[in-house]
């Protein structure tokens, strides 16, 4: 992820390695929750190199939705999607093994892409919204978060 010495970004790739196990087991309900803790460190990892706060949900769609804007990848929310939706499968098991297996996958391109986030923010990022104003505040712990 964003710094080699950032306990998030390992802690991230151990869950997706766990959520695989899982998956390759029959456990559907852990493999979908390690698959949304993956994407909950790499998020978090991100929020670290930045000094954001990142200490609940909100905060996490918070840094999801700034690094799809500032990648300009709105295809990244569907993957984003995945993970959340394995989030609530761990409480519902609703999803059956190709939804789990497909989520995983998903998620794994959202974790690449994820990578290649900077640890700043970019310099050509500019806010454009009311929006994104208050997104960058929450991240930055200068108003409430939702």
């Amino acid at each position: 992820m964003t710094t080699p010495n950032n306990k998030y970004a390992a802690m991230s790739q151990e869950y997706m390695a766990r959520a695989e196990d899982y998956l390759r087991q029959g456990d559907l309900k852990q493999a979908s929750e390690k698959s949304w803790g993956a994407t909950a460190c790499a998020l978090k990892s991100i929020a670290e190199g930045r000094g954001w706060h990142h200490q609940s949900h909100s905060l996490l769609f918070d840094i999801s939705n700034q690094v799809i804007d500032e990648l300009g990848r709105p295809d990244l929310r569907d993957m984003f999607q995945s993970a959340k939706s394995m989030h609530q499968n761990f409480y519902e098991n609703w999803e059956h093994e190709e939804g789990v297996e497909y989520a995983i996958g998903r998620i794994k391109e959202y974790l690449a892409e994820l990578e290649s986030v900077s640890p700043q923010l970019p310099a050509s990022f500019t806010v454009e919204t009311r929006a994104q104003r208050r997104r960058l505040e929450r991240l930055a712990g200068q108003s409430a978060p939702l």
